[in-house]
């Protein structure tokens, strides 16, 4: 865009909340005209409590963070605490439609979001956000967040 002498704000859905794949090649560029906007499906690592200590943990085993580590984190152990409940309802083998029910009923508190994951009738999650990053200093940084509640209106 900037080499064609487009120097609109570029925005983008969360492929764009990248490192590795978008940061380091752009460079400079992210930071000229107005900018860019990116929007991820969590908020930025140290604004939910225990995200940062995870986040230390997982790089040191794995990497660098990626967008959805925090949220997959935090789903498995939905999942997992799902099957759990599941598992003593049904005194034994719990069906899907089980674990299911049981992940319906779960109040969980996490790293991800900074309110319990519970869902509504749909089966949205009403804890969910979408977080507006921009690029300062060759790092994305957090500016904006829209709780599921406002989006659904």
């Amino acid at each position: 865009m900037r080499r064609a002498g487009l120097h609109q704000l570029f925005a983008s859905g969360d492929g764009c909340w990248d490192a590795v794949n978008f940061l380091e090649p752009a460079g400079e560029t992210a930071t000229l005209g107005e900018g860019v906007l990116v929007l991820s499906a969590t908020p930025e690592v140290g604004r939910v409590a225990g995200s940062s200590d995870f986040a230390a943990r997982y790089a040191a085993r794995f990497g660098p963070i990626g967008n959805y580590a925090v949220n997959s984190y935090d789903s498995a152990r939905v999942l997992i605490a799902a099957i759990k409940n599941a598992i003593a309802e049904s005194k034994g083998n719990p069906s899907r439609r089980d674990v299911l029910t049981a992940m319906r009923k779960l109040r969980f508190k996490g790293i991800a979001y900074g309110d319990p994951v519970q869902w509504d009738k749909k089966g949205d999650n009403l804890a969910a956000v979408t977080a507006l990053h921009v690029v300062e200093n060759g790092r994305f940084r957090q500016v904006a967040e829209i709780p599921q509640m406002q989006r659904a209106r």
